[in-house]
């Protein structure tokens, strides 16, 4: 009687078994393929960047590029200094939805990576969605 059903009964627990762990390997291989594409885009979100700008960058304006603000205005007789954009509001043409859109998958990567900190001072919480209530 429970003998003739142990072995059924072991064979789909085994099948089960081994449909799980094939998908948790393919789980951990899309998100490796994943986290590629998205090194892959924010070197070539970087790059372009890079192209538009002049000779040498200046430092306030790739950490604001990075954290997906407006850089700060430039003016010859003021020591440059940073300044809080409200996200509410747009500054200029840079912040328009296509720049925002674009850059959405690289901040969230870096917030996904814990390599959001950097830029927390220039950076408020409303930055990084994902981690909107993590800051209060």
């Amino acid at each position: 009687g429970g003998l003739s059903l142990w072995v059924p009964f072991q064979n789909a627990a085994t099948a089960v078994t081994n449909l799980y762990k094939e998908s948790v390997d393919a789980h951990q291989r899309s998100f490796d393929v994943g986290i590629h594409i998205g090194y892959q885009r924010r070197n070539k979100d970087v790059l372009a960047w890079v192209k538009k700008r002049r000779r040498t960058i200046r430092r306030e304006d790739l950490i604001s590029f990075l954290c997906g603000k407006a850089p700060p205005p430039r003016n010859s007789r003021a020591p440059p200094r940073l300044t809080v954009v409200s996200p509410n509001r747009a500054t200029s043409t840079e912040t328009s939805s296509s720049v925002e859109t674009d850059l959405q998958p690289f901040r969230e990567a870096i917030a996904l990576h814990g390599n959001h900190g950097f830029c927390l001072s220039l950076c408020p919480p409303s930055s990084f969605p994902i981690f909107k209530d993590t800051y209060i």
